[in-house]
């Protein structure tokens, strides 16, 4: 009697196993295409992502040699730029080094190794890479405003700018250069004078006065 106990009652207790997995079943059912989706979600942002660090890198080892180029082309021919990447966390960061004739500068050294003049042209070279590495489409739509960008240059690196603003300005929509030194201005006229508009600020009482000035006037001498 004990013994048909024990088995009507282990039949009920699979019994209701079995009815429990049919209500469940559907669940069931959901839950695996829920993990399915997750496992399809995952290998897709783990390919997107292979795919995103790839086009970063060319992206910024293009980057960086234009803006050793550029570096370069502005007088500063014993420089390298070079990227090292910081991976104390999850994200990967780049952080900028110095090479002088091809040996590492110490960051504590930097300070006495590049000069104003240096920093000011390396400044520069990052912004104008930025500029020339948009697509030809943006840049034929940026307005460019540089305020007194070689001061503190010497006359053969106010050169070299120059020449390269000319050849950046035949790219984008517009170059304005704003400046109060008489003898930069006299030599962007001078550069630009095939394509430029000439304008001086007169301060008034009120306000400040636009007026067009004529190459020449820009460029002449007081002798």
């Amino acid at each position: 009697m004990n013994s048909q106990l024990s088995a009507i009652t282990q039949e009920k207790t699979q019994v209701s196993l079995s009815l429990k997995r049919i209500e469940l079943e559907p669940f069931c059912v959901q839950y695996r295409q829920k993990i399915a989706a997750i496992n399809s979600l995952d290998a897709t942002y783990q390919s997107q992502k292979q795919q995103l660090e790839q086009s970063q890198t060319v992206y910024l080892d293009t980057y960086f040699n234009l803006i050793n180029e550029l570096f370069r082309q502005l007088g500063s021919n014993n420089f390298e730029i070079i990227k090292v990447p910081n991976n104390r966390g999850r994200q990967i960061i780049y952080d900028l080094r110095v090479k002088f004739k091809g040996e590492e500068i110490h960051s504590d050294k930097i300070s006495s190794v590049f000069s104003e003049s240096d920093r000011r042209a390396l400044a520069l070279c990052i912004f104008l890479a930025k500029v020339m590495s948009l697509p030809l489409v943006e840049q034929a739509k940026a307005i460019l405003v540089m305020d007194d960008p070689v001061t503190s240059f010497d006359n053969e690196r106010i050169e070299l700018i120059l020449i390269k603003l000319d050849e950046l300005q035949r790219s984008v929509k517009q170059l304005i250069i704003t400046t109060h030194y008489k003898g930069m201005a006299a030599k962007t006229a001078k550069k630009f004078r095939h394509c430029a508009k000439a304008l001086k600020l007169v301060n008034g009482n009120d306000t400040c006065l636009i007026h067009s000035v004529e190459i020449g006037d820009m460029i002449a001498s007081d002798h």
